[in-house]
C-alpha cells in the first residue's frame, strides 16, 4: 500500500482532525446534488479543504461505484496525452483508496494514454483528493488520469483530445463520478503572473469568476481562448477542457463556493484562488454541437470598447512594457462576440497622422485573435512606415474597425461615401479603403477611386473600366470611447 508523501503536511493523518476541520460539512445530512462531475481544489486542507468538503457534502454518495480523477501534472510537462495512475491501494486516514486493475486497464486502453511513473510519484493533485473522497464516497473504487497540456499544445492536440474524450465518454454512466482536480488563478511574481497590481483581492475573485463563466459557457472554444488570452494560471485548465469535450448537451453548472489563500495568509502578493463546483449531465444524452461562430450583426458597444485595449496590451507585451491593467470584460455576451470570426483593421495614428494600418477583409479567425494579430501587423509590418518604436507607443492612438463581409456590387455608382468601405480589384491587383478614409480626406467617389487605383499600383483612371468592386461597412472603435 502506497502512502502519499503529503500525508501529515497537506492534510492531517488523524481522521478525527479532518472531521473536526470540516465538521459543518461532514455532519451535513442533506444531499441535494447528483452531479456527473465535481470541480475540487487541490491545495492543502488548511487553504481549500473546507470548500472541497462543502462540495462533497452536497452529493448523494450511494449512486456512485467508481470515481475517475482528472488532474494536472505539476512535476512533469507533457502535452497531447494522458498518464494513467498506477493500480494498487493508497493509504488515507479513512481507509485505503483502491485503484482497481480493471478500471486501470480500461483507462490505459484510451487513445494517447500512457503512464509516466515519475510524474505520478510525487504528484499532489490526485493524492490530496483521496482522503475526502474516501470519507464521502467510501464504497467507490478509483481511477485517475494526469491530463497533459491541450490548451497551448499545437499540432494534432485538439484531435487527440477529441479521440480521448470519445473513448472516455463510452466508459461513463450514472454510477461514475468525475472529479476535476484544479486550483484556479495563481497570482504573483513566483507564478510569473501579475496581470494587475492594485485591488488584488477584488481582481483575483473577479478573474476567477470569469474563468468559471468561460467554463460554464459549456463551450470548449470559449474556455480555451479565454485561458489563452488572459494567460490565467489555472493549473487544471486542460482537465477542465477535457471535461467540456466529454459533456453531452444540456449540462448544468453549479458554482458552490470560492476561496483564496490570501484570506488565510494575508499575503496577496502570492496567492491562489480555489473554486468548488458541480456539473450535472446525462451521459446518455446526445452530444452538444458547437456551431461555427461568425456573423455580420453589429458588435456591441461593450465589446467594441475592449478592442483597442486588446490591441494596446498586445503592443505593450511586444515591447516588454508593463500591462498592469486588468480587463474585466468577459461577460457571457462578450464571450460569444469575441469568438465570432470577424474581419478587422487596426489603425495607428500619431498627432492625427497615420502611423500604420493593416487588417483582413475576410472573417478568418476569432475577433480577439484578429485584433491582437493586426495590432502587431500595423505596428511592424506596414511597409509605408518604419516600425513603431517603444517610445512612440504612449503617443500612439489606436482605432479598431470591425468589418462586415464584403459584397460584390455591379457598379461603382452604388458606393456611398461615409457608409461603404471599398475593395477594388483589376488585373490581379487590388486595394482597400475603410469607410472612414474618404470622409476624412474630403473625397468624392471618383477621387476616392482614383486614389484607390493608385494604391493598387494601377493608373489613376483604372477604376473607370474592367474593375471589380466590393463594399462593406465598419464599426469603428477609438480609445477615447473608453
Amino acid at each position: 500500500m502506497r502512502k502519499p508523501n503529503i500525508a501529515g503536511t497537506w492534510y492531517p493523518e488523524d481522521p478525527r482532525q479532518i472531521e473536526s476541520l470540516f465538521s459543518p460539512w461532514t455532519e451535513r445530512p442533506a444531499k441535494d446534488l447528483h452531479p456527473a462531475a465535481l470541480i475540487l481544489p487541490h491545495a492543502g486542507y488548511a487553504y481549500s479543504g473546507e470548500i472541497a468538503a462543502e462540495a462533497c457534502s452536497h452529493v448523494f454518495p450511494g449512486q456512485y461505484k467508481k470515481i475517475i480523477i482528472l488532474a494536472p501534472s505539476h512535476r512533469m510537462a507533457f502535452s497531447g496525452v494522458v498518464s494513467v495512475e498506477p493500480c494498487g491501494e493508497v493509504e488515507t486516514p479513512f481507509g485505503p483508496a483502491v485503484f482497481g486493475r480493471e478500471l486501470h486497464e480500461r483507462l490505459h486502453s484510451l487513445p494517447h494514454a500512457t503512464c509516466f511513473a515519475d510524474a505520478h510519484a510525487a504528484e499532489h493533485s490526485i493524492d490530496i483528493q483521496l482522503p475526502l473522497l474516501r470519507r464521502f464516497f467510501p464504497e467507490c473504487q478509483f481511477g485517475a488520469l494526469l491530463v497533459g497540456d491541450f490548451i497551448y499544445a499545437g499540432g494534432n492536440a485538439a484531435k487527440q483530445m477529441e479521440e480521448i474524450a470519445s473513448a472516455l465518454r463510452a466508459m461513463l454512466d450514472k454510477e461514475t463520478l468525475l472529479v476535476i482536480s484544479t486550483d484556479f488563478t495563481h497570482y504573483g511574481k513566483n507564478f510569473a503572473y501579475t496581470p494587475f497590481t492594485e485591488h488584488i483581492p477584488r481582481n483575483m475573485e473577479e478573474l476567477d469568476r470569469r474563468v468559471w463563466e468561460a467554463f460554464a459557457s459549456g463551450r470548449t472554444d470559449i474556455f480555451c481562448d479565454f485561458i489563452r488570452h488572459t494567460q490565467a494560471t489555472v493549473c487544471g485548465a486542460s482537465a477542465m477542457l477535457l471535461l467540456l469535450q466529454l459533456l453531452p448537451g444540456q449540462a448544468t453548472f453549479t458554482r458552490i463556493d470560492y476561496a483564496n489563500s490570501g484570506l488565510k495568509t494575508g499575503d496577496w502578493t502570492h496567492c491562489v484562488g480555489y473554486t468548488a463546483a458541480a456539473v450535472s449531465a446525462d451521459w446518455t444524452a446526445p452530444l452538444k454541437t458547437e456551431p461555427e461562430l461568425h456573423g455580420n450583426t453589429p458588435v456591441s458597444l461593450q465589446t467594441g470598447r475592449i478592442l483597442p485595449m486588446l490591441a494596446r496590451r498586445q503592443l505593450q507585451k511586444k515591447f516588454g512594457k508593463p500591462c498592469n491593467e486588468f480587463l474585466p470584460f468577459f461577460d457571457k455576451s462578450t464571450f460569444f462576440e469575441l469568438q465570432q470570426k470577424r474581419a478587422v483593421f487596426v489603425t495607428l495614428t500619431m498627432q492625427k497622422r497615420l502611423r500604420g494600418c493593416i487588417g483582413e477583409v475576410l472573417p478568418m479567425r476569432p475577433l480577439w485573435q484578429a485584433v491582437t494579430a493586426r495590432a502587431i501587423s500595423a505596428a511592424f509590418e506596414d511597409s509605408r512606415f518604419e516600425q513603431l518604436r517603444p517610445e512612440e507607443l504612449g503617443k500612439t492612438e489606436i482605432e479598431v474597425s470591425v468589418l462586415t463581409p464584403p459584397e460584390a456590387i455591379s457598379s461603382y455608382r452604388e458606393i456611398v461615401i461615409g457608409r461603404h468601405g471599398v475593395i477594388l480589384q483589376k488585373n490581379g491587383r487590388g486595394a482597400v479603403f475603410l469607410p472612414q478614409v474618404a470622409p476624412e480626406q474630403g473625397w468624392d467617389v471618383p477621387t476616392m477611386l482614383a486614389h484607390l487605383s493608385l494604391k493598387a499600383g494601377l493608373p489613376a483612371d483604372a477604376w473607370k473600366s474592367g474593375c471589380q468592386f466590393f463594399v462593406f461597412t465598419a464599426q469603428v472603435f477609438h480609445e477615447q470611447q473608453m
